[in-house]
Order: C-alpha cells, then structure tokens, then sequence
C-alpha cells in the first residue's frame, strides 16, 4: 500500500470524525491532555499529518 494514500485517508477520516472521537485518536499523541486536542479540533480540516502535527 502507498503510504502516502494510507495516511491521506487516515487523515480524511479524523477530519469527518466527531470531536469525541477525534480526542479519543489523537489525544494520546497530543500530550496525552483532552484539552490540547479538542482545541486542536477547531483547525479541521487538515490537509496532510504535517498540517495536524503543525
């Protein structure tokens, strides 16, 4: 599998997540704080990993 296409599609889907859910995939990545990711939320739509990361 291309990773590039794989990650693409891993980011479209934390973009179309609820925010629920996408605190509960990022947030362990993110400081492990909730609070850093739901802000984090507000920023969706990520274009790429590095524009999440960012």
């Amino acid at each position: 599998m291309d990773q590039g296409k794989g990650m693409s599609a891993e980011v479209a889907g934390l973009n179309a997540a609820s925010e629920d859910a996408f605190v509960r995939r990022v947030g362990p990545v993110y400081e492990h704080s909730p609070l850093f990711t739901r802000r984090a939320t507000a920023n969706r739509s990520f274009a790429d990993a590095d524009q999440l990361r960012g």
